[in-house]
């Protein structure tokens, strides 16, 4: 390098290496610092800049090959470590940063040793070179060229040629080291990147171009220009995370949904920081990113399942509870009928011996009493018929706790409501409508008892509406069940008596017995079915009576 200089100032006139020892003058100096900064940069291949300065032996700057013009600073007034080389006087070079550029440089300094043509040893040249830059060019021209250069800037040439080694072995250092760090960064599992504070990704490695469905890194690198609006689904988030990393500087974990090269959503998990400057402004943003998609759908659907579990745990134990107070219930009016049954079972004989005398009195009486004593009749009618009411009582309390297990055959629905009409006529006042899936429609029930349950719930009906109104029965099979619903027009069944209507001495009439609708629930459970009371929206009262279907043994 300095044999190209030395070259350059030879090929002017002894005129100008005079002046060279006295003053100098940018105009004769010019031609040559531009020939020589022209002539390293080929050798170097490069066009980074190599920078000169000429200096009086006190550190006054006389030329400057970059700035191209006279200098009149003294470079120890400069707030520069190379400075200390200046007014050291010996030759030698140091690391620094470069005042104008930023970039760290190479600073050697050398003093001119007295020559035929520079006798004068008040002069030094400072050569600065960036760190960056590859020396190895310039160590094998100077190895080159041996002896043969000249002694002027000999010292200086020392300088760059232990420089150019003490760099070249760094940069080999370096190189490995980036090479190690390079395969890591080229196959790393995990998304590393760099992007600016204004959205676009300056580097990338393979993993996190296949985590957004790219090709290549630079695929990425060129499809993304606005982050906040292509890479985030939630664009605000961007923001959030510039507001943190400048607050904070870094932030591990954290979770957001981004957009797929195909459009598909996924969820990342990255750990962020930010390079700033000593402003504290953010220069770029680096990291590393996972694609956590399946875990968090995994999670989700944990979640669901323990939701799930959750909720079938809850509803069983509503189920238990409810079967349990339905067993309560039960117990309940197990104890009810069992205490009923042994007062029955007492007092029956008790009650049916007076009643029975008071039945054959009645009878004696209307025998002798003439048929013109009418208002006598009509008060042993009425005797009579309490008394009858009273056998039926006793009767209902009997069968109640005996619960006679039914003896049960297919038969038609139709003949048994037959019978109870025949046997208790309704006023015409009363009307029914029979709908029936199939004709005749077939039960397995015990006749006597059915007839029973028939009987209670249609003679309520009539009571309900006063002898005066419709009833409905409707009839289907419904896989193995048979489904009986009867209904009438009258004012319906309160709510508050809803669950109370099956229970024992439970009534609202004036002469109920609370027995029958009781007596209807006994023999419908021993018949393996249910009997519930159903809400009709254009009122009313509604049964619906289910009985499991017969099947024949095969």
């Amino acid at each position: 390098m300095s044999l190209i200089f030395t070259r350059a100032l030879a090929s002017h006139s002894r005129n100008t290496k005079r002046s060279l020892v006295a003053e100098v003058a940018l105009s004769h100096l010019d031609p040559i610092f531009a020939k020589t900064q022209q002539a390293i940069q080929q050798a170097r291949q490069t066009q980074s800049p190599v920078e000169w300065q000429l200096l009086t032996k006190k550190g006054l700057i006389l030329l400057d090959s970059i700035l191209h013009e006279e200098r009149t600073i003294n470079l120890t007034d400069l707030d520069l470590p190379s400075a200390n080389l200046v007014t050291s006087g010996k030759s030698g070079f140091i690391e620094e940063i470069h005042k104008r550029r930023g970039v760290p440089v190479i600073t050697g300094f050398a003093q001119t040793q007295t020559t035929h043509d520079f006798p004068n040893p008040n002069w030094g040249v400072l050569l600065r070179i960036d760190q960056a830059d590859v020396l190895p060019i310039i160590h094998g021209k100077i190895f080159q060229l041996g002896a043969g250069i000249s002694l002027v800037l000999l010292p200086l040439i020392g300088i760059i040629f232990w420089s150019a080694r003490k760099v070249e072995s760094e940069h080999q250092q370096v190189m490995a080291a980036e090479t190690k760090y390079r395969e890591i960064f080229e196959n790393a599992p995990d998304g590393i990147f760099q992007s600016t504070p204004s959205g676009q990704f300056i580097s990338a490695n393979p993993a996190m171009a296949k985590i957004l469905g790219y090709d290549s890194p630079q695929m990425l690198i060129q499809s993304m220009s606005d982050l906040a609006q292509q890479f985030y689904v939630n664009p605000n988030q961007r923001q959030e995370l510039l507001q943190t990393l400048k607050a904070r500087g870094s932030i591990n974990n954290f979770e957001f949904e981004f957009y797929r090269r195909d459009g598909k959503i996924r969820w990342a998990s990255g750990n962020i920081r930010a390079v700033q400057d000593r402003s504290g402004t953010i220069q770029h943003i680096e990291g590393t990113m996972v694609d956590i998609t399946d875990r968090k759908e995994t999670t989700n659907r944990l979640y669901q399942l323990q939701a799930q579990l959750l909720a079938e745990q809850e509803q069983r134990t509503l189920q238990v509870e409810a079967e349990l107070d339905k067993s309560k219930a039960a117990l309940i009016t197990q104890a009810k009928l069992a205490t009923l049954g042994q007062l029955s079972g007492s007092i029956a004989h008790e009650l049916r011996n007076p009643l029975g005398a008071m039945r054959n009195a009645i009878f004696l009486l209307k025998r002798r009493i003439t048929n013109s004593d009418n208002q006598t009749i009509r008060y042993l009618d009425m005797l009579e018929e309490e008394v009858h009411n009273s056998d039926l009582i006793i009767q209902g309390l009997l069968e109640v706790a005996r619960g006679k297990e039914p003896i049960k055959q297919n038969i038609s629905l139709q003949s048994l409501l037959e019978k109870v009409l025949k046997e208790k006529p309704f006023p015409e006042t009363v009307t029914f409508h029979v709908e029936l899936e199939s004709e005749p429609f077939i039960i397995w029930v015990d006749p006597q008892q059915f007839i029973q349950v028939l009987h209670n719930v249609l003679h309520n009906a009539r009571q309900a509406m006063e002898s005066q109104g419709h009833i409905s029965i409707h009839a289907q099979h419904c896989s193995d069940i048979s489904e009986i619903e009867i209904s009438d027009t009258g004012p319906g069944i309160a709510e508050e008596n809803r669950a109370q209507l099956f229970e024992p001495l439970f009534t609202t009439k004036a002469k109920g017995t609370g027995l029958g609708l009781t007596l209807c629930r006994e023999i419908i459970e021993r018949h393996g079915g249910t009997i519930l009371s159903m809400d009709k929206q254009d009122g009313g009262a509604s049964f619906q009576i289910r009985l499991p279907v017969y099947h024949p043994p095969t």
